[in-house]
């Protein structure tokens, strides 16, 4: 009998103290803790709906197309080089051309001195001058990419060659050498293409191009040129250092327009 009450004392205290551990498990949290756990959600929404700004970027050739992966067995469609899209790519006075006004097909090129794939594409753009000739007109536009020290210098040196008559050939001269690219490499550079030394390093000390440097970077991100190079043909964005072959369908394709 003794043994039989024993028990069911012991039994009772297990089942208080379970009964007190269930309660103490669901005590409901601190006001604060609970609510910081309630806008947790929120915040995941918050970050996943952000939107992601595009940087700018060297391309060496466009990207690939984005979409789900195709079928087992079957191809993934590639995409056009050039666009169909056309859009109107304004060109000012300013602007180093060669080519005439009348000619039917423009090229017009967003660029940086500093950018590897714009120095591999300025070697395509002479074998477009001497197989075209005056049937293309080129115009070349500044886009010094921000994260390339020695670019918006080299741009705003380029713009001062311009000014002097002698784009082109400061120009040439860059790109062949894009390692140098400092302010006495580009000294030297205009001395070599025989520029007035004097108005040259008054402009750099002065900054005077720069405004103009920063319109065409604008133009550029407004057309969605956001990478170096791109070639916009007839308003038909081409981005990358593609080949030859690639800008001479375009240009044909162009010249064949009625």
């Amino acid at each position: 009998m003794k043994n039989s009450q024993v028990l069911m004392a012991v039994a009772g205290t297990a089942l208080v103290g379970l009964l007190l551990g269930n309660l103490v498990s669901r005590r409901p949290e601190p006001a604060e803790a609970q609510s910081e756990r309630e806008r947790e959600p929120a915040r995941e929404v918050a970050r996943a709906a952000a939107p992601s700004r595009a940087p700018a970027r060297e391309v060496e050739a466009a990207p690939p197309p984005r979409g789900p992966a195709p079928a087992a067995g079957a191809a993934r469609p590639k995409k056009k080089a050039v666009s169909d899209e056309r859009k109107v790519v304004e060109v000012h006075s300013q602007d180093p051309a060669v080519g005439p006004t009348t000619a039917k097909v423009t090229i017009v090129e967003f660029s940086d001195f500093q950018c590897p794939y714009c120095g591999r594409a300025s070697k395509t753009v002479g074998q477009i001058k001497e197989q075209y000739g005056d049937q293309v007109r080129l115009v070349f536009k500044q886009h010094p990419l921000p994260f390339h020290d020695k670019a918006a210098l080299a741009a705003q040196a380029a713009a001062e060659a311009n000014a002097q008559g002698n784009f082109w050939g400061f120009h040439d001269r860059l790109f062949a050498n894009q390692k140098a690219l400092a302010r006495e490499d580009l000294e030297s550079a205009a001395q070599a293409t025989g520029l007035d030394m004097a108005r040259f390093r008054s402009a750099l000390d002065s900054g005077v191009h720069q405004a103009h440097v920063q319109q065409d970077t604008a133009q550029a991100g407004s057309l969605g040129a956001t990478g170096t190079p791109a070639f916009f043909i007839n308003g038909r964005l081409l981005s990358g250092a593609q080949p030859i072959e690639v800008f001479k369908q375009a240009i044909d394709e162009e010249l064949a327009r009625p």
